[in-house]
């Protein structure tokens, strides 16, 4: 079944799976623990690897749904991220890199400092 679908259609695919990562990282990392907080629960753990990723797979997995394959580097989108003669990233792809990981690491500090506000260290 597989063969029959067109490499853009694969990539959607594959960008559905990690928006849907993306979206469970989320509300394991940020709404589950936020939430078991405001209820009081004496003791909360929180995963820091879940919410700084989740906004990377949120963004590369849409990314993939909207746009499809990124192609072999010299044609699609991928050719503005990756040089083709080596495959390493371009300036332009370092900076999608940091600006996935960036929010990330925004709503750790935001998820800490909200903690320490109800009490919990």
């Amino acid at each position: 079944m597989l063969d029959s679908l067109s490499d853009a259609q694969k990539a959607r695919g594959g960008g559905l799976l990690l928006t849907g990562i993306g979206v469970w990282f989320l509300k394991m990392g940020l709404f589950d623990v936020l939430r078991e907080a405001e209820m009081g629960t004496a003791s909360i753990r929180t995963s820091g690897k879940a919410l700084f990723v989740a906004p990377a797979f949120l963004l590369f997995g849409l990314l993939l749904v909207v746009t499809g394959a990124p192609g072999d580097g010299t044609t699609g989108i991928g050719r503005h991220f990756v040089r083709p003669a080596d495959r390493k990233l371009t300036s332009f792809g370092w900076l999608l890199t940091a600006v996935a990981f960036a929010p990330g690491l925004g709503l750790y500090i935001w998820l800490k400092q909200r903690l320490q506000e109800l009490g919990y260290e």
